[in-house]
């Protein structure tokens, strides 16, 4: 059946009102009507049987809801049968089979038949459901198993028209899938399997999300299913679409019939304009420059996208200690039972407008908030302890949700008890067991973080003497003592034009495959992996086992405040990062992150090393009407003892004030010596980054990931270089001058081991206050 593209021999003329092949690939223009994507009847039986034969041979077996056909079988186990089918369609919607398997198999153990799932409680439902996503689907299976056990008698309809009518949730392609493969009906199931399937049949070139071609596809689909075997040939075409025709290329070289294949084959490097008649395909209108644009991977053409709106929440989670319990309760209210992540369990959390997202506008507005919606008092609880906790970004199909994090702790001598049924007090492992949103569980991993990070710290400050621990904490903060830098800078002024050289940069155990010096300035180029690996995490999150290999170019000299500007063309692929980055030896940094997969949007971070900062302090920024990656753009950070700023084209895009970044005494803010590095780094090694980085990078697809460097302008400020001091708590610079020695040396190099920033000044400050 299949041949090399050389060998393919001529195509069956064609029927009646249809343009051959031939006709096709030898015209210059293309010009024909909607008959033209049908197939012709003598294709049909052809398509059936070898598609079946293949099913036969080689359909995937370890998938507990495919059962075979069986004909000697009673109303009882048709009707458990339909539930179960029921069940893995829903389940399967947006969601990889390898992630259904388990959920399918909790599902079943929990409602066994469609009658134990109409008796659940809702909260039970979502349980079961958690981290699947998508919680609508849950909620709509427990009121279709409601409505068949309360009207139905607990048997599904038997044909799709019915499915679709009467049971909430089952759309046309479920209701194809279940009336087929239990009850024999000739009806077609049309998935993003099916549709790529028959764009490359039949040459469709349409957008398969428009009306006309959508009811092309079920037309054409409807027309292949044969009588005898329907649910085993619509389960077949969607496994071919899953293992054999996939989105990124063809797993065999050839496939014979493929109508677009053919077509695309003399066509190269001339341009086509087409005559149209056809309702279904666009007008073409491209110059055709390379060959491996226009093979059958063309085929469906990509559906026009929205990009998804920006939002931005505030999430507070408040945790209580009470007196008769030391173990700590967290605090969750109930979502409406309508709209996104309806009937779920969060934390408590306020929407946010663009111009209210710094922690100081967060933290104004939680007392408030928490005091008018959950009755407690922020300012009269005891040993009341905040913390910012930065944010995570969550994607939902239609939204890039930004949450904001913050940590609230109190200890309570009493136990309010919550007369709201939709607000509850609950421990961290029923929280975990909770059915909260993703995005939630992301804040909740930064929490456990963050409260490792705290514990570490007082190891590494005190080695346990939890008494001096305690005295240092009652009689003085870091913000009271000076940062010691004890790193001479070199900073020099200079400007490195990568169109001719990179000299003053350094690429240190770098591939030279993944660099070389072009008339546009430097390419960095992304490599594959030795093995490409994709994986999915406990949420169903995806990464990828392996990370390409990026370079990483690092300025030869150090610098301590000063303005660095960098000429950049960023990478286009989703996953793939292209940064900018200003990093000390003690991990302060100062960066800015271009996203390949957010064509609009750049990200600015900084990172504080004196105390490990547990997430980015990160902001997102619309930098151009167009996406970023088609020009090179100017890209700059001014870095000073009182402010950082970042802008783009000599357009400023955010100020961060030293001042803003104090919390209790504490002030998180960089300062050390930082050399400037530029590279190109895959996202994709694990789910948090990869869903961060817009990722993974799909290797089979994007194979070939580049971005440029064409000039690098660093601008020293020399009153805070070239010279060892201290910067005191107003952001000034003074020389250091080392206290005299004490008897207290010694202790120190016991209570502070190689802890460079704070040496023994600091300890002999505390001690001489005590």
């Amino acid at each position: 059946m299949s041949k090399t593209r050389r060998q393919r021999e001529p195509s069956r003329t064609s029927t009646q009102g249809e343009i051959s092949i031939e006709e096709c690939v030898q015209s210059r223009r293309l010009n024909h009507n909607d008959t033209y994507h049908q197939v012709p009847e003598h294709e049909i039986s052809l398509i059936q049987t070898d598609l079946l034969s293949w099913y036969d041979c080689n359909k995937r077996t370890n998938m507990p809801w495919r059962k075979p056909t069986r004909t000697d079988v009673d109303k009882k186990e048709i009707a458990q049968r339909a539930y179960e089918v029921w069940i893995s369609e829903v389940m399967l919607q947006q969601t990889q089979v390898a992630t259904v398997i388990d959920y399918y198999r909790r599902w079943l153990e929990a409602f066994p038949t469609i009658y134990d799932l109409a008796e659940a409680d809702i909260e039970k439902v979502n349980s079961v459901w958690a981290g699947l996503g998508y919680y609508s689907r849950a909620r709509r299976l427990w009121e279709g198993a409601r409505k068949v056990v309360e009207e139905l008698d607990g048997m599904l309809p038997g044909n799709a028209k019915d499915l679709q009518q009467h049971i909430p949730g089952v759309g046309r392609y479920t209701a194809g899938a279940i009336s087929s493969i239990v009850f024999g009906e000739r009806s077609a199931a049309v998935d993003g399997n099916v549709i790529r399937v028959v764009a490359r049949l039949r040459a469709i070139g349409a957008d398969p999300k428009k009306a006309a071609s959508v009811e092309a596809f079920w037309d054409i689909t409807t027309s292949l299913v044969p009588e005898a075997r329907p649910g085993d040939f619509n389960q077949a075409l969607m496994e071919l679409g899953a293992r054999v025709c996939t989105p990124a290329a063809m797993q065999y070289e050839t496939q014979a019939r493929l109508k677009a294949d053919a077509f695309w084959t003399n066509e190269k490097k001339r341009k086509v304009t087409v005559n149209h008649d056809c309702t279904i395909c666009p007008e073409l209108q491209s110059d055709l420059v390379e060959e491996q644009d226009y093979l059958v991977t063309r085929y469906p053409t990509k559906a026009e996208k929205k990009p998804p709106r920006d939002e931005e929440c505030a999430v507070y989670i408040i945790q209580r200690t009470t007196g008769e319990t030391k173990e700590p309760m967290f605090l969750i209210s109930k979502r409406p039972d309508t709209g996104l992540l309806a009937g779920l369990w969060e934390f408590p959390s306020l929407e946010l407008a663009d111009e209210e997202t710094t922690y100081k506008q967060r933290s104004e507005k939680a007392a408030s908030f928490i005091r008018e919606r959950y009755k407690i008092d922020l300012d009269d609880t005891e040993q009341l302890e905040r913390h910012d906790l930065g944010n995570v970004v969550h994607l939902f199909s239609h939204i890039r949700k930004v949450y904001h994090a913050e940590w609230i702790s109190y200890r309570s001598s009493r136990i309010d008890d919550v007369e709201d049924k939709s607000v509850k007090w609950v421990t961290l492992e029923e929280l975990k067991k909770s059915p909260i949103p993703t995005g939630l569980k992301k804040a909740l991993k930064i929490l456990e973080k963050f409260q490792k990070c705290e514990i570490r710290m007082r190891n590494r400050f005190a080695g346990n003497k939890q008494e001096t621990v305690r005295l240092v904490s009652r009689r003085i903060t870091l913000a009271s003592l000076p940062t010691i830098h004890t790193q001479d800078v070199e900073c020099q002024n200079y400007k490195t034009d990568f169109t001719r050289s990179s000299t003053g940069w350094v690429a240190r155990d770098m591939d030279p495959e993944t660099y070389a010096l072009t008339p546009v300035g430097v390419k960095m180029k992304l490599l594959p992996p030795r093995q490409y690996i994709r994986l999915h995490d406990e949420n169903h999150m995806p990464f990828n086992k392996y990370e390409g290999r990026g370079p990483t170019f690092n300025s030869s000299t150090y610098l301590r405040y000063g303005k660095v500007s960098a000429t950049v063309k960023s990478a286009r692929v989703g996953g793939a990062v292209t940064a900018i980055i200003l990093i000390g030896d003690g991990n302060d940094e100062i960066d800015i992150e271009l996203l390949g997969g957010d064509v609009n949007h750049m990200q600015t971070n900084y990172f504080w090393g004196h105390k490990p900062l547990y997430t980015v302090n990160g902001a997102y920024h619309n930098v151009s009407g167009k996406p970023i990656y088609e020009d090179f753009h100017t890209y700059t950070v001014d870095w000073q003892p009182q402010r950082i700023t970042w802008s783009v084209d000599g357009q400023l895009v955010r100020v961060k004030e030293r001042n803003d970044t104090c919390e209790e005494g504490v002030c998180r803010f960089p300062s050390q010596p930082a050399r400037v590095q530029i590279g190109l780094w895959d996202g994709s090694k694990d789910s948090g980054t990869a869903e961060w980085a817009r990722g993974p990078i799909d290797w089979v697809r994007d194979s070939v990931i580049s971005a440029y460097i064409k000039a690098v302008e660093i601008e020293c400020h020399p009153e805070y270089n070239n010279i060892t001091g201290v910067i005191t708590e107003d952001g000034e610079l003074k020389p250091y001058t080392p206290p005299h020695p004490t008897e207290t040396s010694s202790l120190a190099e016991n209570v502070l081991p190689d802890y460079r920033l704070l040496p023994a000044l600091w300890l002999a400050a505390i001690l001489i206050q005590l």
